[in-house]
């Protein structure tokens, strides 16, 4: 299949506006305008530069999906379509910040594609590092094998990868072949486990509509989970997507720690995706205090920083694979990216 694309650079000669293709090297088409000294090029371009043409198509390319209702409207419904992700509950409830960042597609009204950036910062070993990591990739049936979502990672990669340490995604297995086409490779992460026993004592589950409660545990959250070592700092986006939705149910605050923990059971043991909170409590104290009586194994969702009893494996989650371009911490260490921030 033949693809034309052109994204649109912009300039001025002799008073006309030109567009040339950035990610072709070539001119594809001009377009004629008529500017005067008033008309200072920010003002035009905010109106027409999000267009683009892939295949022969005239499609929109929108950037600010959050701040106009139109565009998030039409996101919300493609995500729902393809994925029955409910991103309305979340954008209501006030957990869309500026770390989430959609390139979207649409065919007049309707977003037809989309390849979502996520700004991601972690401290490893000492050392700041800021990932990106690719998440909500999705097109519509209708709209497939035209070179949509070529077009978008084309477009994200010229943008960000020089402004990052690493670009990382999850994939679903149908999608492997893709990835490699833009130079990633796909790697294993790697989860703990460990066997202790149960503790009694006052666990209480945070009621995430009790503002006193949600509260409480953003405010543990902001402070961050003391036992990892490769943390995702300041992720409160994609952490309320989970926390607010999926697993609302299953965050408790843990009285004699002060920390809140996000935990479950799950084939025969004790996932805890993560905990947060200022404590110098051993970790074995709080997982001891979240065991049900009927297990005696605990799984983290996170590394932890002292593993050297840790049963640790290869983690395998099912139809996903991660791939990662640039740094990649996972070849020479047993790291997981927390669970809590895949997106």
């Amino acid at each position: 299949m033949s693809m034309r694309v052109a994204v649109w650079e912009f300039g001025w000669y002799h008073g006309l506006a030109f567009c040339r293709s950035s990610l072709c090297g070539r001119t594809v088409f001009i377009l004629l305008c008529k500017s005067t000294a008033k008309w200072p090029c920010a003002i035009w371009r905010r109106s027409i530069m999000n267009n683009c043409i892939i295949s022969g198509k005239v499609y929109h390319l929108e950037h600010n999906v959050r701040d106009n209702p139109a565009a998030h409207t039409a996101f919300f419904a493609l995500a729902r379509k393809i994925f029955d992700l409910d991103f309305a509950s979340w954008f209501m409830g006030g957990y869309w910040g500026a770390r989430y960042l959609p390139y979207t597609l649409f065919d007049g009204e309707t977003a037809v594609s989309n390849v979502s950036v996520n700004l991601m910062d972690t401290v490893f070993e000492g050392r700041a590092r800021r990932y990106i990591q690719i998440g909500t990739v999705m097109t519509d049936p209708a709209y497939r094998e035209r070179g949509l979502c070529r077009f978008l990672m084309e477009l994200i990669l010229q943008q960000w990868r020089g402004q990052c340490d690493a670009i990382y995604l999850f994939a679903n297995d149908n999608a492997c072949g893709f990835y490699p086409k833009f130079g990633f490779s796909p790697t294993e992460e790697w989860i703990h486990r460990r066997s202790i026993a149960r503790r009694e004592t006052q666990v209480r589950r945070l009621d995430m509509d009790d503002s006193a409660d949600r509260a409480l545990f953003l405010r543990l959250y902001a402070e961050g989970n003391p036992y990892s070592a490769f943390p995702m700092l300041d992720n409160r986006d994609l952490l309320m997507f989970y926390c607010a939705q999926s697993l609302r149910e299953r965050i408790f605050f843990i009285e004699d720690c002060g920390v809140a923990a996000v935990a479950e059971p799950m084939d025969g043991e004790l996932l805890c995706y993560d905990l947060y909170g200022k404590t110098k409590q051993p970790l074995n104290n709080i997982l001891s205090a979240l065991l049900p009586p009927d297990l005696y194994t605990t799984a983290l969702g996170f590394t932890p920083s002292d593993s050297a009893a840790d049963d640790i494996r290869a983690y395998h989650a099912d139809d996903t694979t991660l791939f990662v371009l640039g740094e990649n911490l996972l070849a020479n260490h047993q790291l997981i990216f927390p669970l809590l921030s895949h997106a």
